[in-house]
């Protein structure tokens, strides 16, 4: 007697089998690979056993900064794999906050360390080794822009009035367009202090001590030319030409007794 299965069981067990299908399709499925986002259970979980101390052990260990930095910043969609570690490759077209729109280059590491993308490392490149030109007091606190302009960085002249000359323009006290001031803006400003205003000058005549000591600069100089100074004023013609009697050649003149007296003295 030949066994015969229902047509109702041959179909019961068809419908069985078509609805393990997917079943079987998830339980064979593996973690995604390459650029595939992983699963929501994946990212959980990998936000729970990844640490910094875990990348640390990677072929891009975390250094400076980017140690402070969350998964997303560099991982876009918390894909890990192919992520690109170019400096430029996150700093400009990821992000884009290279401020000279790689005018410099791409090669930022030849300056720049992961501790600061701000500060340039001195033993990588430095303003005094490379252009010769060292950045203290006030040009320590300028922005590059300040001195190179927006256009880029080819290089500029190196002495101060090239950049200062407006500021010698303008400057009244004294006034060192009309009294003819050297373009040698070192005699009385350094690069050192902290402001244009902050000038000394080393006055070849001696007003820091004596009887000329505290003298106002006009006292000596009546007008606005600087070059032009008046010993008369304080020393009276009969007084100081009796003084110089036996003085060959004497002459009473402000640049006759600075010929003679270039230092002053005891009883000037």
């Amino acid at each position: 007697m030949t066994n015969r299965t229902p047509k109702r069981s041959v179909t019961a067990l068809a419908a069985a089998g078509a609805a393990l299908v997917p079943l079987l399709l998830v339980l064979a499925a593996r973690p995604g690979r390459g650029q595939d986002p992983p699963a929501a259970g994946q990212r959980s979980r990998i936000g729970r056993e990844w640490t910094v101390e875990s990348h640390d052990r990677t072929n891009f260990p975390l250094v400076g900064k980017h140690r402070t930095l969350s998964c997303r910043e560099c991982h876009v969609d918390l894909v890990f794999e192919g992520t690109p570690t170019d400096c430029e490759y996150c700093h400009w077209i990821r992000r884009q906050d290279d401020r000279y729109s790689l005018r410099l280059g791409t090669r930022c590491s030849d300056c720049h360390t992961p501790q600061s993308w701000k500060k340039v490392d001195p033993a990588l490149w430095s303003h005094a080794v490379n252009v010769g030109f060292p950045l203290v007091g006030a040009h320590r606190t300028l922005d590059c822009e300040a001195c190179h302009g927006s256009a880029g960085f080819s290089a500029r002249p190196t002495d101060c009035y090239s950049c200062h000359a407006a500021d010698y323009q303008r400057a009244t006290e004294p006034n060192h367009v009309q009294s003819g001031f050297s373009h040698d803006c070192t005699i009385c400003h350094g690069p050192a202090p902290t402001s244009w205003a902050a000038g000394a000058f080393d006055h070849p005549f001696p007003i820091r001590s004596g009887r000329h000591a505290g003298f106002a600069c006009t006292d000596c100089h009546p007008t606005s030319d600087f070059r032009v100074f008046n010993c008369l004023g304080c020393h009276e013609q009969a007084q100081t030409t009796s003084r110089h009697d036996e003085v060959p050649g004497f002459s009473y003149s402000s640049p006759a007794c600075y010929a003679c007296h270039p230092q002053g003295t005891a009883g000037d």
